[in-house]
């Protein structure tokens, strides 16, 4: 609208002051009809309002000098009533028009395919109505500044519906999707995507209520799926990250860090089997690796502290087996290898090589009765070479010491090459003691005991100085091989006494040996090893007449 601060402080421009002076005559006379007075209707309205005639309705047909046409009701120069504007390009709009603009109802038809039908207001889309998009897409609700607005329902090409609120034409609000494939989210919208809300599948088997981020499950949430599992905690981009809890349909269940959508960080897993499984620490890619606890059974009967790679026990880690064994050393795919130390409930204790979770290569085990073997294991067995003579050990009374006719002991402990006590019999000894006469020898017994021990026995019938020969098969002496064993005599035996008298009268001596006694007392082989070989006596033959008796003492194998 001119002003009469504009006709007086426009220098700028040549001054048609009747011209101005019309104008304002024209819009005084618009006002006072209702009409909206805006400084571009001055211009039309100097032409088109002529006469007083030009403010009352009537019903005319307008060519417009861009190709466009108008047929229908109209105040002076402006489109007023219903009537219908055909565009040049093919749109039509059929309505009502206030004062040159679309308000009230109309169909507005353009060329690309896109109707609206409905309420409108100041030339824009306002108000309830329908709308059909190129697209395929039909809106039908509320409108406001051409835009959707409000409370409206859109069913879309691919067949799902949206209903619910708008603003700005986007979702925006509580509204309900309900999917082509039959699936329904319903909750809040934020710029056309959902905020927050429930989504459900088409059959029930799934349903995700918390955060999204457009079509993805983000921010907190928790998601159900039938027959698989139930995860509520932090969710990136439709994957699980962060921190949640996840309960499988086995039974199991994890708590702790996520990341893409797998277990990945700290975390606490428990298994759904019969026997109860738990794991807590470190996952990575959905595998248990890098430090962790692993048990296994009631009361944690099995129980793994240590490393973990590709899900299994994989590198330093203690283990307490439910039988009471305990382990502590190196794993490889869940199996004890490398070096490592296992106390047994048997009370054997091992320290060494394992492959394939059995002791193998070199070792040392001291067995629960004391016994140590240090050298080279296979499978779980030790392997010792046959008895090394040198290494061997001899060892008993019988060894230097025996009386004739009485039976001699002693034993031979069997030893590997690398000293340790062999474990098992099967190893072959012989024994042979020789003294100074070729025709004295005897030869021991050995009984082999079938625990790397052997005993010996011999029972030498003549006394005097040997040398005890302890050998293998192969003739190897063994360990201090040949022993100088002293046979001493065995008790005496009267049937092989001598007896010899000599009388002062000079009587002839006469030696004869002894008769049985039976009731002599023998002495032992220890009193008579002691004792002098011979012994004499005085004996009265007549009152006055000593005589001296000799007797030669001799054992049963005559041995003085």
């Amino acid at each position: 609208m001119v002003s009469f601060k504009d006709i007086t402080e426009d220098r700028h421009q040549p001054l048609d002051l009747s011209r101005e002076l019309e104008k304002l005559r024209i819009q005084v006379g618009l006002a006072e009809q209702g009409v909206p007075i805006e400084e571009t209707y001055g211009a039309v309205a100097v032409d088109g309002f002529a006469s007083s005639k030009d403010f009352v309705p009537r019903e005319d047909s307008v060519s417009y000098t861009n190709g466009d046409s108008y047929q229908g009701w109209m105040l002076g120069p402006l489109r007023h009533g219903r009537g219908r504007h055909s565009c040049s390009s093919g749109d039509v709009y059929e309505g009502s028009w206030a004062y040159d603009k679309r308000d009230g109802r109309g169909r507005l038809s353009l060329s690309n395919g896109m109707e609206y039908e409905g309420e409108w207001k100041a030339d824009l889309a306002h108000g309830q109505a329908r709308c059909r998009y190129p697209n395929g897409g039909v809106y039908q609700g509320e409108f406001a500044a051409d835009k959707r607005c409000g409370w409206g329902e859109h069913r879309f090409p691919d067949g799902s519906v949206y209903e619910g609120e708008w603003e700005a034409d986007a979702m925006q609000g509580r509204g309900v999707m309900r999917g082509a494939d039959g699936s329904t989210f319903e909750g809040e919208w934020r710029a056309g995507e959902r905020a927050r809300g429930k989504q459900r599948s088409a059959d029930g088997s799934s349903e995700y209520t918390g955060d999204f981020s457009g079509e993805f499950y983000h921010g907190e949430g928790t998601l159900w799926q039938r027959g698989s599992r139930r995860y509520r905690g932090s969710w990136v981009q439709g994957l699980q990250e962060g921190q949640g809890r996840c309960e499988y349909a086995d039974g199991s269940a994890y708590e702790g860090a996520w990341l893409g959508g797998q277990r990945h960080g700290v975390g606490r897993w428990s298994g759904g089997g019969p026997e109860p499984e738990a794991y807590v620490g470190e996952w990575v890619r959905d595998r248990r690796q890098g430090r962790g606890v692993l048990t296994r059974g009631r009361d944690a009967a099995f129980k793994y502290v240590g490393e973990f790679r590709e899900d299994q026990r994989w590198g330093r880690g203690t283990c307490a087996f439910p039988d009471g064994a305990k382990y502590e050393g190196d794993w490889v795919r869940d199996a004890r290898e490398g070096q490592g130390a296992c106390a047994y409930p048997s009370g054997d204790r091992y320290r060494g090589s394992w492959l394939a979770d059995r002791r193998h290569g070199r070792g040392a085990c001291r067995f629960a009765d004391g016994t140590v073997f240090r050298g080279e294991w296979d499978a779980d067995e030790w392997v010792q070479s046959s008895a090394d003579p040198a290494k061997s050990r001899v060892a008993g009374p019988g060894l230097t010491r025996a009386a004739a006719g009485a039976e001699a002991a002693f034993a031979i402990e069997a030893r590997d090459e690398a000293g340790n006590r062999r474990l098992s019999g099967g190893d072959e000894f012989k024994v042979l003691a020789l003294g100074s006469d070729v025709s004295a020898a005897a030869t021991g017994a050995v009984e082999d005991r079938g625990d790397g021990s052997y005993r010996v026995t011999l029972t030498p019938q003549v006394a005097g100085l040997y040398r005890l020969h302890v050998t293998t098969a192969d003739a190897e002496h063994v360990a201090q091989s040949p022993y100088p064993l002293r046979v001493l005599p065995g008790p005496p035996a009267l049937r092989q006494c001598i007896v010899r008298v000599e009388s002062e009268e000079g009587g002839t001596g006469q030696e004869e040996k002894g008769a049985e006694d039976d009731g002599a007392e023998e002495k032992g082989a220890e009193e008579t090893a002691l004792a002098r070989p011979r012994a004499s006596a005085q004996l009265v033959t007549r009152p006055g007449c000593p005589a001296v008796v000799e007797i030669a003492v001799r054992d049963a194998f005559g041995n003085a």
